[in-house]
C-alpha cells in the first residue's frame, strides 16, 4: 500500500490485513540515498485501519 510519510514516498506492508512493516524512500537528485524500514509494532498502532490498495 503506497502512502506518503514524513513529506516522503513509503509503502505499508500488510500480512493477513495487519500492518507487518513500513518501508520509506529517501529521494534526492532522482536517485535512493536511504531505505528505513520500522518493524516496531508500537510505531505501526497508527496504520491498523489501513486498507490495502486493489491492483488492477
Amino acid at each position: 500500500m503506497g502512502l506518503e510519510l514524513n513529506g516522503g514516498p513509503a509503502l505499508l506492508v500488510l500480512i493477513g490485513g495487519e500492518p507487518d512493516s513500513v518501508m520509506q524512500v529517501d529521494v534526492r537528485g532522482g536517485f535512493i540515498q536511504y531505505l528505513y524500514i520500522a518493524l516496531n509494532p508500537d510505531k505501526l498502532t497508527s496504520f491498523g485501519g489501513a486498507q490495502p490498495d486493489r491492483i488492477r
